[in-house]
């Protein structure tokens, strides 16, 4: 029983791994891109992509704390 309630998803947990995932996909691939927007030497893009990978991240473990299981 232990187990289980340890590791039960919570609700948004799902949401949150695929944004962090896709943020980290996007990332690579931008990077092969030669037709990218740049600003002060970074590509826009990854900049984007790694700050949504910073804030689901935050989210998620936020949601893993303090969020509710289903």
């Amino acid at each position: 029983m232990v187990y289980i309630r340890k590791y039960q998803k919570k609700k948004g947990e799902v949401l949150l791994l695929y944004a962090i995932l896709y943020g980290v996909v996007r990332f690579f691939v931008e990077g092969l891109r030669t037709d990218s927007l740049m600003f002060l030497g970074f590509r826009v893009s990854q900049v984007l992509s790694l700050v949504g990978v910073i804030i689901g991240s935050v989210l998620f473990f936020l949601n893993r704390k303090y969020g509710k299981d289903i």
